[in-house]
């Protein structure tokens, strides 16, 4: 059943690549009818192009390599390109419906159809240029942010506690060891009493991860590091990669807690478990069934769901990512629409939430209308040794 749900799932994931990429090529090589000498290397440089994310994609799980590598990162901004190109395309073709109006078409547009719409491409072209170097510039450039939890609970042992939280880094092809490496330096100067990693710290293959030894970049963390399991680690093979990643002094927790610094720290294992294992997860209030509901309650938790769940559970602060707040934009508006709360902070009754927009990419190394960022997080105490 799992593999048949699977299967539909990605044929449908294929179909809509494959019109949307349909969809941009009809419109362009229309346009490209002012030039008919482009239309046939357009052709092909197009196809190439399309295919180079799923072959590449698919190669890597045969043999990591040059070749695969070079498809992958293609294919990664082709993804990007083709998000902004469907939508530019999408524009002119409304734009046109509008212009067909007998008298609402300047003159100027009537003249020479051919010349007009290439003029069009050729500027729509452009601009989707440009939103994808801006964004992969924002992409690799995550911002800083400040965000104070007050936690109305007594912490007999500190009267303050300072949390790095990453999420979403997604390391392999795309995010290397370089990234990795400068993502750490930052954490490092906060200077915080631990990190916390909410999920997807690998993108789904943990080979290129393995080959270049990444791992000992998250061994220069100075302080302890906690984590949770993300649907990524599930797609790729989440044993593989905890395997792995434990090595280097990470504390996955699943579906377990710990008594840390005078606070309860819990992780839950994700979501997408129980869809690539048959396995369930814990139920929030059967995690905390044991814990001392006195002390702070702090629950990472990968993707931001089942919120009513961990009110009613007692949870004091929960932690999520996943989202990418959408990424690029338009998408953050589907983000929005699928979870209560999609990005930032918020309060839910007693229970404070914050969802990471996470600190790297997943697809397109681009970040268009959204950040990455690495977030220091105060929690603050009240009532300490009173």
């Amino acid at each position: 059943m799992k593999k048949i749900q699977f299967i539909i799932f990605f044929s449908l994931v294929l179909l809509i690549y494959l019109a949307a990429n349909y969809y941009v090529f009809d419109r362009s090589m229309a346009a490209l009818a002012f030039r008919p000498e482009w239309q046939q290397p357009f052709k092909w440089f197009f196809i190439a192009l399309a295919a180079s994310y799923p072959v590449g994609r698919v190669l890597e799980r045969f043999r990591y390599s040059r070749v695969s590598n070079i498809l992958h990162w293609a294919g990664a901004f082709w993804l990007g390109f083709l998000l902004y190109g469907f939508l530019m395309t999408l524009l002119t073709d409304v734009a046109d419906l509008f212009l067909g109006i007998p008298g609402l078409t300047p003159e100027f547009f009537t003249e020479n159809p051919e010349r007009m719409r290439f003029f069009v491409f050729i500027s729509a072209a452009a601009i989707v240029l440009l939103i994808n170097i801006f964004g992969h510039l924002r992409a690799i450039n995550p911002k800083y942010r400040k965000i104070k939890i007050p936690i109305n609970k007594t912490n007999t042992e500190a009267g303050q506690l300072r949390l790095a939280l990453i999420s979403d880094v997604h390391l392999g092809t795309i995010i290397g060891k370089n990234r990795l490496s400068r993502i750490i330096r930052k954490i490092n100067n906060m200077n915080p009493d631990g990190v916390i990693i909410a999920g997807d710290l690998v993108d789904e293959d943990i080979t290129p991860v393995i080959k270049y030894n990444m791992g000992r970049y998250l061994s220069e963390l100075k302080t302890p590091v906690f984590a949770v399991t993300g649907n990524h680690e599930y797609i790729g093979g989440v044993e593989k990669s905890l395997n792995y990643l434990q090595q280097f002094n990470i504390r996955y927790l699943r579906d377990e807690w710990v008594d840390w610094k005078g606070i309860t720290l819990a992780g839950r294992e994700d979501k997408d478990r129980e869809r690539f294992t048959g396995n369930t997860r814990k139920a929030v209030k059967d995690l905390l069934n044991e814990t001392d509901r006195d002390r702070p309650i702090v629950l990472i938790d990968h993707q931001p769901v089942e919120m009513d769940e961990k009110q009613e559970a007692g949870v004091d602060f929960t932690i999520s990512g996943h989202t990418h707040n959408g990424q690029n934009w338009p998408l953050n508006y589907i983000a929005n629409a699928s979870f209560r709360v999609s990005s930032g902070y918020a309060l839910l009754g007693n229970m404070h939430v914050f969802v990471s927009s996470g600190v790297g990419s997943w697809g397109p190394p681009v970040r268009f209308g959204t950040r990455p960022e690495i977030v220091q997080m105060d929690l603050e105490f009240f009532g300490e040794n009173e």
